[in-house]
């Protein structure tokens, strides 16, 4: 299931154990979730500039979060 949400905190959390970034993202309306472990598009992006972003959100069966990378590009406002 796709969602459209809008960022409204980045907040960094522990590396996973390969030391990668992760991030636990503050939407809008309340909802929160962090980014993949290990996720290599997670590592190229510039977190202060996802604040206002709109990100499109796919949500499995197993309510597991992935975000869309594309988003990176796109800005809004709230």
């Amino acid at each position: 299931m796709l969602k459209i949400k809008h960022i409204e905190d980045v907040e960094r959390l522990a590396n996973t154990r390969n030391g990668n970034a992760r991030y636990l993202l503050t939407c809008t309306d309340g909802s929160a979730f962090r980014t993949q472990p290990n996720a290599m598009w997670v590592c190229a992006m510039v977190p202060h500039a996802l604040i206002g972003a709109e990100v499109e959100l796919d949500i499995n069966e197993n309510g597991v979060i992935q975000m869309l990378p594309h988003f990176l590009t796109d800005k809004v406002t709230p």
